[in-house]
């Protein structure tokens, strides 16, 4: 056995295919990291995806560190995406990982050590945790794999009957994975194909009782293809039986057997297959043609006749209006429209098409300009992101006030005349905002959102907007800018896309005046394909980074002099340090206090998960130096969050 105290600790590659799931691609990133002390690279296996986000989202990936590497190639599936990984691997030991899924912190030092201490070991397995696809509510599956020994008979016959391996439970050694390598052939149970063909070739496999994989499972699993899945199970199966040869002769059978208990029998099997006869019937069993775009024209010509006024005075425009564009066909109509009924007759507006996908976009933004004056129009052949689109539209604008606008939301009648009446009386303000209705998919209006929405955050007249902008973003819609202050502030950064009005409204706090108009004259759409709702996770990490370097400015300062606060290794001192626990979260107040007494703040999470401190962490971590946790659940709800991963602190 080697002397784990004086062996280097081994160079590990983690290997992340990725198709069309890159919003997930930092969480997994992160994970990986924290999984591991020592050296370690991370391979992203871009496998020929087709969302147009995917250049930033892997751009993001890449920029958390000098270990990311990102390799691009043609689609060849989940395992060609993984041998070409295999292939570039450089570690002695090779971690497979999917992009939505994520690792426990020390998951690999611990199957390092494991190996270190069985040196004929093959595979290091540990077990595994259940999420779903916001990692809010955790599981453990009956004992899927402490109960087996790890056998062929095991992956022969109960694979999927009570027993299963997510692949990222395990760390491989190279050479096993370089000698056998995925079959591309397969689409679908390759991991099932591949966990037979090593253990049938020998390979020597062991356990290790400890929760170290959470394997997500989204709500699109629950729709899948009972005849797809049933049909590569018996794809896998036959080649699994052409691998065991005549050693397992009642093999096939029992793969069979369980294809008409689990996939067969089931209702969904049969329903599918009925729709599936009904469409062939009705085409006449030909594919026919995608039908084109519904054409735009109507369309075109319904917002032209709306937007007929808005450049009627020869006058430059006192206020342009900036819209980023992506998709939201049906809703940007409603936007447009809108703006036809705001009462300013001098009025800009800058549409910026940020790469849609939507092939009516590009056709009806070129038409309406025209058509109507003062209407703008930039087109983008890659999606960059909604920062680098605001700061060119700005600068691209010509009116002395900016109003900011989303494609899928919509102003009230005249609000914009409201907004241009209090500019004119007072000259001073560089930055006004009003409250909002938020609104439904259909326009319906399900709350309104007084001084951005907060329910722990009102308005006091006495007290200036920067002091409740640590708290939260209630700088929000409808809010007009003046086009020099906002370009003063150097505009939004691309660091901070997704949270980009926040970190703008705090820069200018630093310097601008604000002015807010209690009246709510913004529609802000709320729903399933909004930008807030499908990358919430990046978003809470960049607002937490955000407060984080704001706070070390507003609230670490005293006549001028910054606190000189107390080092890690400090953590446990009374005076220098406030423990709070999951049994009672602070108020804000209070660890805004501990602040600017110079303390660090530092959160025990007691034994278990307890989701409504996770989601206090989650949202205010900027606060903390210091997350100590027992339980794997609670790191594994919180990676991607935070506002430096290495604050989590496993309890010894």
């Amino acid at each position: 056995m080697r002397d784990m105290a004086n062996f280097p600790l081994p160079k590990v590659s983690v290997i992340i295919p990725c198709f069309n799931q890159g919003s997930y691609l930092a969480e997994a990133v992160i994970s990986a990291k924290l999984a591991y002390s020592g050296p370690l690279e991370v391979i992203i296996i871009d496998d020929g995806s087709t969302e147009p986000k995917i250049e930033r989202w892997l751009k993001e990936a890449q920029n958390l560190g000098d270990f990311v590497k990102v390799v691009r190639q043609k689609n060849l599936g989940l395992s060609g995406a993984r041998n070409t990984g295999i292939s570039l691997a450089t570690g002695e030991f090779i971690q497979l990982l999917d992009s939505d899924d994520i690792l426990v912190p020390q998951k690999i030092d611990s199957q390092v050590a494991h190996f270190l201490v069985a040196e004929n070991l093959d595979v290091s397995v540990g077990n595994f945790l259940l999420c779903d696809d916001r990692r809010d509510v955790f599981s453990k599956p009956d004992e899927a794999i402490a109960n087996f020994s790890l056998k062929i008979e095991d992956f022969l016959y109960c694979w999927e009957r009570g027993f299963v391996i997510p692949i990222h439970c395990a760390l491989f050694r190279r050479d096993l994975l370089a000698n056998n390598p995925f079959d591309e052939s397969a689409r679908a149970k390759e991991d099932w194909l591949f966990w037979c063909r090593i253990v049938s070739g020998g390979a020597r496999l062991s356990y290790i009782n400890r929760h170290f994989a959470i394997y997500r499972q989204h709500a699109s699993s629950m729709r899948r293809s009972y005849v797809s899945m049933g049909k590569t199970w018996l794809f896998a199966a036959l080649k699994i039986d052409q691998i065991i040869g005549k050693q397992h002769p009642d093999f096939f059978e029992s793969a069979l057997s369980w294809f008409q208990q689990c996939y067969r029998s089931n209702p969904l099997y049969n329903e599918e297959l009925r729709n599936f006869g009904a469409r062939h019937e009705q085409s006449g069993g030909i594919n026919k043609p995608i039908p084109l775009p519904v054409s735009f024209s109507d369309d075109a010509d319904s917002v032209i006749k709306s937007l007929v006024n808005i450049g009627a005075e020869e006058r430059l425009p006192s206020i342009s209006v900036v819209i980023p564009v992506y998709n939201h066909y049906e809703h940007f109509l409603q936007c447009l429209t809108s703006l036809g009924k705001q009462g300013i007759n001098n009025l800009e507006i800058v549409c910026v098409n940020d790469a849609s996908t939507d092939q009516r976009i590009s056709p009806l933004l070129r038409k309406i300009a025209e058509s109507v004056k003062n209407f703008v129009v930039i087109d983008h052949s890659v999606n960059t992101g909604i920062s680098e689109t605001q700061n060119e539209a700005v600068n691209a604008a010509k009116g002395e006030y900016i109003a900011f606008l989303d494609c899928d939301d919509a102003l009230v009648p005249n609000a914009l005349k409201q907004v241009a009446d209090k500019l004119e009386l007072d000259g001073t303000i560089d930055y006004l905002f009003t409250d909002r209705y938020d609104i439904d998919h259909a326009g319906n209006v399900i709350r309104l959102a007084k001084y951005g929405g907060y329910h722990n955050i009102s308005h006091n007249a006495a007290r200036p907007v920067r002091a409740d902008l640590l708290d939260g973003m209630i700088a929000s819609h409808l809010k007009v800018i003046r086009r020099r202050i906002y370009q003063e502030a150097g505009g939004t950064g691309a660091q901070f896309t997704g949270c980009q009005d926040w970190e703008l409204a705090l820069k200018i706090a630093e310097f601008g005046n604000f002015f807010y108009l209690p009246e709510a004259l913004y529609r802000h759409r709320i729903h399933e394909n909004s930008v807030t709702s499908s990358e919430h996770v990046s978003q809470f990490r960049k607002t937490n980074e955000l407060r984080r370097i704001f706070a070390k400015k507003w609230l670490w300062t005293s006549g001028g002099k910054s606190w000189q606060r107390p080092s890690s290794n400090e953590e446990n001192g009374a005076e220098s340090t406030r423990w709070f626990d999951s049994s009672s979260v602070p108020s804000l107040d209070d660890l805004k206090e501990s602040w600017r007494q110079g303390k660090r703040c530092c959160f025990d999470f007691m034994q278990s998960h307890d989701l409504p401190a996770v989601n206090f962490i989650r949202e205010f971590n900027s606060y903390f130096d210091a997350i100590r946790w027992c339980d794997p659940a609670v790191p594994s709800a919180l990676i991607g969050y935070l506002w430096s991963h290495e604050i989590l602190k496993e309890k010894s």
